[in-house]
């Protein structure tokens, strides 16, 4: 179980908050406005209402305790940036930031906050990968040049195991885990000889282009 503080409670952050709970984790939900925490409040392990810009108060939540803090403060890009700021100079081991611009992106990644979340533009390459024939299941980018996708197999992968397909020269990427749909099982990472069947779930890391790589195959 991890400890997550969700700081902005809009849309966005509800879910996210929501998700995290169901699954069992403790979760911190923080925002300023009153309707909003008690909207949430029934739903996770504590309700917080505080202006998170101020850096005593993430301080004395212990932010710095915490497994992960989801920021989503909206259209607030000074204050995005800001309690990001404040989470970084507190050593918070994973921010995962809500951006809504190109630029906003660029701020958050340049003063090192470790994922930021752009719904239009993340949603968008997925939709693009699924209309190109991927089987993409989940997408993350990392950085300016590397991502990581969760797909199912292609038709060519299916009976085969990694060292027939030579799959790091052939598809340059490289697994980093496959996950078993029939019986939850993941190997992570896998043996070179496993066989990879319909019903597994593949994690791979490559290049920007990886997707667009993946959709010239089968």
């Amino acid at each position: 179980m991890a400890q997550v503080a969700v700081i902005g409670i809009n849309s966005f952050g509800y879910h996210v908050a929501r998700a995290l709970a169901r699954n069992g984790n403790e979760v911190l939900a923080m925002d300023q406005q009153e309707p909003i925490i008690d909207r949430i409040k029934g739903y996770v392990s504590k309700a917080v209402m505080a202006d998170a810009t101020d850096k005593r108060v993430l301080r004395e939540l212990n932010m710095s305790q915490m497994d992960a803090v989801v920021l989503s403060l909206g259209s607030k890009l000074d204050a995005s940036i800001l309690v990001a700021m404040h989470l970084l100079d507190l050593k918070v081991k994973n921010i995962v930031a809500k951006a809504v611009s190109d630029d906003h992106v660029k701020i958050l990644e340049r003063i090192g906050v470790h994922r930021v979340v752009f719904l239009e533009r993340d949603m968008g390459e997925r939709i693009a990968a699924s209309l190109q024939g991927v089987h993409i299941m989940d997408y993350l980018p990392i950085g300016s040049d590397m991502s990581i996708i969760e797909m199912s197999p292609l038709k060519e992968m299916i009976g085969k195991n990694l060292i027939e397909l030579d799959f790091r020269n052939r598809y340059n990427c490289q697994v980093l885990s496959i996950r078993d749909t029939q019986s939850g099982l993941t190997l992570s990472p896998p043996e070179a000889d496993t066989q990879i069947e319909p019903f597994h779930v593949l994690t791979v890391m490559g290049t920007k282009d990886l997707i667009a790589s993946l959709s010239k195959r089968k």
